[in-house]
């Protein structure tokens, strides 16, 4: 059984006429693989739970999340349930 940790933030930017975008990425810990980058104006939790089963159903469920909160500190690790 291959012990799968992945990392996943969300990052903020914008367009030249000011509308904000923002992205989640989503890597594996250990290769630092991209596994997946969903992009859009807004990413409500229904989406992001959406994008992350999509994910399992692709490269298996990890044994854990971690989300990084970004430049406001904090850090989080989620243990996934087998």
């Amino acid at each position: 059984m291959v012990v799968r940790f992945y990392a996943a933030a969300v990052l903020f930017d914008a367009l030249r006429d000011g509308r904000r975008f923002r992205t989640l990425n989503v890597l594996n810990d250990y290769n630092r693989q991209a596994l997946g980058i969903d992009v859009d104006y807004s990413l409500p939790t229904k989406r992001v739970i959406r994008f992350l089963e999509q994910l399992i159903e692709s490269y298996g469920k990890p044994a854990c999340l971690h989300c990084d909160n970004g430049p406001r500190g904090g850090r989080l690790s989620l243990s996934v349930r087998h």
